[in-house]
């Protein structure tokens, strides 16, 4: 059975991971481990998982034509952020679970109807091969963040068909205005969302077994910077913690 972890809106100071038993021994860690720990614990940022369909030239230019569009519109959200939390401060909203991308689309002023529809029959494509579906129960809500740059009323009225049909455990919002640069451009609106994925999800895009050390530990770094800090003791006072049933903080619990 996958172990359980629960990640909270964060924008606290991290605690230092917990050294897990399986590791004491001091055995060399695979280099892919070591280079994702070091990059997540080094940034305080987000491990964002994407991967190609296939091996095919075309799916690999699709990604990195995505990935680009993400760069590009996130560039201009961290320039001009008009609504919602500024790029940086995401994490006072969501918690640092494993994530992935979806692919960016546009968004079309009153297609709110279709839109949903079209999440309800084929879910919202990721940049994996998953696609997410509304829940169907609060095991299956996931944390979000919702991306957008155009017009600011779409936006808005985006916004709001997303919370409602997905309704995410916890979300965040960052939202920049694009504005013609003249008469004839056409005013577009586009979006993409930054999907929590489950244990099975990430193992799966890491390509490493869920039940594995390796795996575990990642997962362990990611819960122990979702967590608040522990609050001072006075000097001189120490207060003792009950830790026999090694249970995590109940960090994710679902909004009502």
């Amino acid at each position: 059975m996958v172990k359980t972890w629960k990640f909270s809106p964060a924008g606290r100071t991290a605690r230092k991971a917990r050294v897990s038993e399986k590791n004491r021994d001091n055995q060399e860690a695979d280099p892919w481990l070591k280079a994702t720990l070091n990059a997540i614990r080094l940034g305080n940022s987000f491990l964002i998982l994407v991967n190609n369909p296939s091996s095919a030239n075309v799916d690999r230019r699709h990604l990195d034509d995505q990935l680009a569009q993400i760069a590009v519109m996130q560039a201009r959200i961290a320039n001009n952020t008009v609504a919602g939390k500024e790029i940086n401060a995401l994490t006072d909203e969501v918690g640092f679970a494993p994530y992935t991308f979806s692919k960016v689309r546009k968004y079309y002023s009153g297609s709110n109807i279709q839109m949903a529809q079209s999440w309800e029959e084929d879910g919202m494509e990721t940049l994996l091969p998953i696609r997410v579906y509304p829940p169907n129960s609060d095991a299956e809500r996931r944390q979000a963040v919702l991306y957008g740059v155009g017009d600011l009323n779409d936006l808005e009225d985006l916004e709001r068909t997303f919370l409602d049909f997905y309704e995410p455990s916890f979300h965040a919002v960052s939202f920049s205005e694009r504005r013609p640069s003249s008469e004839d451009e056409e005013q577009t609106t586009e979006f993409f969302v930054q999907w929590e994925l489950f244990p099975e999800e990430a193992a799966a895009a890491l390509g490493a077994d869920p039940d594995s050390p390796g795996f575990e530990e990642i997962m362990n770094q990611l819960e122990q910077m979702s967590a608040p800090p522990r609050p001072s003791e006075p000097r001189g006072i120490k207060k003792s913690r009950n830790n026999a049933d090694e249970t995590w903080p109940d960090l994710g619990k679902f909004k009502n």
